[in-house]
C-alpha cells in the first residue's frame, strides 16, 4: 500500500537501526505542505540499510527513496503522483544448497555459516517507479479510483552452485564437488493502469458493498547472459570460497519477450443479519494474458 501526505503541517522523523551481523541502516520521512492552505502536500522517505549475515562472505546494502505529493483538487477530489527508489547490492548471494551425504553413506554437517558462494558473487537489483493516481468521492460513498504506473528494474547477477557429479563428496578430504556458473542480466519495464469503483447498495432492506474494476498492463523482458565451464573444488569441507573468475564469454541475449494482461473483477460483501453480523463475499476475476517473444 502506496503511502500518502496526510498531514497539513510539518512533520518528520528519523530512526535507525542495530542488529546482529553489524546491521544497521537509518531512515528518514518528512511531510510538509506546499501550499499555505495545506490542500497540497509532499512526503519524503529515505533511508540506507547494510550488514553481514549468519553466511561467510554475505553482505548486503540497500538505499531506497520514496516521495509523493497530493493536491486536493476539491473537497471530494485528490490527485497524487509520485515515486519509488531502490537499489540493493548483495556480496556472495546463494544459489542452490549443499550436499547432505558423503560418499560414505554418512549425513554431512556443515557449520550453520558454510555459505556455497563465491567470493566473486553476487547480485544487483535497481528498480525506479514513478505512478500517478486520482481518487474521487461521491456523496453516496461511492469511490473511484484510477491508478497508473511506470516501473522500470534492471537486475545484474553472477553467481555460481555445486554439485555433485557421478559421486558423492568424501569426507575425509573433501573432494568430489565441483560449481557450474552463471552470469545473468536483464530489464524490465511495466506499463499499468488499474480503475476501481467501490460503494455500498441497498438490497432486500440490507446495506451491503461492492467493488468493480479492471486493469491493463504492458510487460517487455530484455535478458542476457554468459557462462564460463565452472570449476572444482579440491577441498570442499574447508572452502573459503576462492574460485577463478576469467576467461567469461559475450553476452548473448537469453529472452526477448512482451507481456500484456488484461483483467476485469468484482467483489461483493453482503450483510445476512444485524449490522456487524455474519458477512459473506465474494471475489469474481476474468482475463486474458498476451504473451509475445520479441525477435532477437
Amino acid at each position: 500500500m502506496r503511502k500518502h501526505a496526510d498531514s497539513r503541517e510539518l512533520t518528520g522523523s528519523i530512526s535507525g537501526t542495530l542488529g546482529s551481523w553489524d546491521k544497521r541502516g537509518s531512515t528518514l520521512d518528512v511531510t510538509t505542505p506546499l501550499t499555505a492552505s495545506g490542500d497540497v502536500r509532499a512526503r519524503f522517505i529515505g533511508g540506507y540499510e547494510e550488514g553481514g549475515a549468519h553466511l561467510d562472505r554475505q553482505d548486503k546494502r540497500r538505499t531506497f527513496g520514496y516521495g509523493v505529493i497530493d493536491a486536493d483538487v476539491t473537497e471530494s477530489t485528490t490527485l497524487s503522483i509520485g515515486f519509488d527508489y531502490q537499489d540493493s547490492h548483495t556480496s556472495s548471494p546463494t544459489w542452490g544448497g549443499l550436499p547432505l551425504w558423503y560418499s560414505d553413506g554418512s549425513e554431512t554437517d556443515y557449520s550453520r555459516s558454510f555459505s556455497v558462494a563465491p567470493d566473486w558473487s553476487y547480485y544487483d537489483f535497481e528498480s525506479e517507479k514513478v505512478f500517478a493516481e486520482i481518487s474521487h468521492r461521491f456523496d453516496n460513498d461511492w469511490q473511484v479510483r484510477v491508478v497508473g504506473t511506470h516501473e522500470e528494474t534492471d537486475m545484474d547477477g553472477k553467481l555460481a552452485y555445486p554439485y555433485v557429479e557421478g559421486t558423492l563428496p568424501d569426507r575425509a578430504d573433501g573432494s568430489g564437488v565441483s560449481f557450474f556458473t552463471g552470469w545473468n542480466r536483464g530489464h524490465r519495464e511495466v506499463d499499468s493502469v488499474d480503475a476501481q469503483a467501490s460503494g455500498p447498495f441497498t438490497l432486500l432492506g440490507r446495506e451491503h458493498e461492492l467493488v468493480i474494476g479492471g486493469s491493463y498492463s504492458d510487460q517487455t523482458n530484455d535478458y542476457e547472459n554468459t557462462f564460463i565451464s565452472g570449476f572444482s573444488v579440491d577441498d570442499f569441507n574447508n572452502w573459503d570460497g576462492s574460485a577463478p573468475n576469467e576467461g567469461w564469454p559475450a553476452f548473448v541475449p537469453s529472452e526477448a519477450s512482451s507481456t500484456r494482461q488484461k483483467a476485469v473483477y468484482t467483489a461483493s460483501r453482503f450483510s445476512s443479519g444485524p449490522t456487524g453480523a455474519d458477512y459473506r463475499g465474494a471475489l469474481h476475476r476474468m482475463g486474458r494474458n498476451d504473451a509475445i517473444p520479441q525477435p532477437g
